[in-house]
This record gives structure tokens, C-alpha cells and sequence, in this order.
């Protein structure tokens, strides 16, 4: 990928900022896309070019693994980022193969696939089952090859989430959305469920 620096002083990977790593990542390719644009490259050609940089770019952040708590990768191709404080980034990869980074999530566990399917019945059940998991307690799974990831909380909402844990078991016990220096409290949690793991970079 361009310009993109993994050594020396100026090192971002050594702040180990999820943060910054996207905004480099974006900041790269808009670049490159506005150079394409005032060249007259068609919309194809902008997508082919985004999804190169951004296949590029993962696997330069893997190669940088053990700046990372954990790397790994789902059944269906999704890559996962760990940071050393427990957020996630998330490259979802596509049926037909095309991938795309999500938003930076604040919390990330593991659980069984038979755990995963408890939680889903929530999502089964009701539109608004991301309410209905507050106070849920939930089974969790040593990190390993067909373990499913559980991620909650975006980061760039101004939500703040409180867990309790210990023996096992998690529970998501209150969400809370900050504006202003106000807290009310609110239900959705930005909650993703993810396939099972198939391959670990990092651990």
C-alpha cells in the first residue's frame, strides 16, 4: 500500500491506536482516489483500487502482529485486530470476496457456538433484542480455533458500556449514552456476533 511506514521513530503501530491505524488506512486511500478521479478513472476502477489498498493494508498489520494482543481470522474470511486494551477492528469479508473494515468496537469475547446461538435467540425473537441482552449472563470461551467472537460497544458512539465478570461469565449490566457531559441510559450496544474462528495469526 502507499506510503504506508511500519519502522522508525514514526512507527504508529507502536501506540498500538486502532484509531489512528484507520484514520492512516482512509487518509491513504482518499488520497489515491482523489489522484485517480482528476485522472478520469471510472467508479470500477476506484473500487478495484480500494479494495487492493485495503487488502494491502491488513496484510501489513499482520505481518506487525505481535504488536497486537490478538490476529486472528473467522470461517467466512473476516480478519480481526485486537488491541493490548481489548478493542477490535473488523475486516468483513464479502460473499463475494470484497472487503470492508467496520466500525472500532470497545469490547471483544469469546463463547461456544452453542453460546452464540443463546444469544441470537434474542436477536430471533425481537427486533430490539440488543435491549433485551442487558443483565444477560454469558458463558465465555478460552480464546481458540472455533470459538465465536462476540464484540459490543462502537467506539465512536458516545456510548459507554459496564460489564461484570468473573468465573467464566460476562454480563453486559447497563449501557449508557454521554452527550454534553449528560449520561442517560439507552439499550442498543453496537453488538456484532461473528463466525467461528478458522485461523489465529496472533495470540
Amino acid at each position: 500500500m502507499e506510503n504506508i511506514v511500519f519502522e522508525g521513530k514514526d512507527n504508529i503501530l507502536e501506540k498500538v491506536d486502532l484509531d489512528e491505524f484507520r484514520k492512516k488506512m482512509m487518509d491513504e486511500i482518499h488520497q489515491v482516489e482523489d489522484e485517480m478521479d482528476e485522472n478520469g478513472a471510472s467508479t470500477k476502477e476506484l473500487r478495484e483500487k480500494r479494495q487492493r489498498m485495503m487488502s494491502e493494508f491488513v496484510e501489513n498489520l499482520k505481518i506487525e502482529k505481535e504488536k497486537f494482543k490478538l490476529v486472528f481470522e473467522t470461517e467466512k474470511g473476516s480478519v480481526y485486530f485486537v488491541s493490548k486494551d481489548g478493542q477490535s477492528w473488523r475486516f468483513k469479508r464479502d460473499e463475494d470476496g470484497k472487503i470492508n473494515d467496520q466500525p472500532i468496537v470497545n469490547k471483544i469475547f469469546f463463547v461456544s457456538d452453542e453460546e452464540a446461538e443463546r444469544i441470537l435467540e434474542f436477536k430471533r425473537a425481537d427486533p430490539n433484542w440488543q435491549e433485551n441482552i442487558i443483565g444477560f449472563e454469558i458463558r465465555q470461551s478460552e480464546f481458540k480455533e472455533g470459538v465465536r467472537p462476540v464484540e459490543m460497544g462502537i467506539k465512536s458512539s458516545h456510548q459507554k458500556l459496564f460489564f461484570e465478570e468473573g468465573g467464566g461469565k460476562i454480563k453486559l449490566a447497563k449501557v449508557v449514552f454521554v452527550h454534553n457531559n449528560e449520561e442517560d441510559d439507552q439499550f442498543a450496544a453496537g453488538i456484532h456476533i461473528g463466525h467461528a474462528v478458522s485461523r489465529i495469526w496472533k495470540k
